[in-house]
């Protein structure tokens, strides 16, 4: 019954940024307790908004999945540039960098599918 986060009617040019952590074998947990502790001071000016994070149960291990949504473009690129002058954002980079084997970034267009409301539908 809730409104979609984003109408794509209204924002067709949306983005979910899609962003794969990979872990060191056994530093989910450590992960974790740091992102639960400087993430959210970290992300909480960011525009757009998180849809979730997400770990792997099966298949390649030590992964972390965190989906963002942007209005647009511009949107994304803002947001980038502000990270990059924030202070909370370098204080959990440095403090999450030894957990951290890899980490890759996709762009992503979402469908307007009635399956994903209340998302973007």
């Amino acid at each position: 019954g809730d409104a979609p986060i984003l109408r794509l009617s209204e924002h067709p040019d949306a983005i979910v940024e899609e962003q794969v952590i990979s872990l060191h074998p056994g530093a989910m947990p450590d992960y974790w307790d740091v992102y639960r502790q400087l993430a959210p001071a970290a992300t909480s000016e960011m525009p757009g908004g998180l849809l979730g994070g997400f770990r792997t149960l099966l298949g390649e291990q030590y992964k972390i999945l965190i989906l963002r949504w942007y209005e647009n473009p511009s949107q994304l690129l803002a947001a980038r540039a502000d990270l990059r002058t924030n202070p909370h954002w370098h204080e959990f980079e440095d403090a999450v960098k030894p957990f951290v084997s890899a980490q890759h970034t996709q762009l992503l267009a979402p469908w307007a599918i009635p399956q994903m409301a209340p998302i973007f539908y």
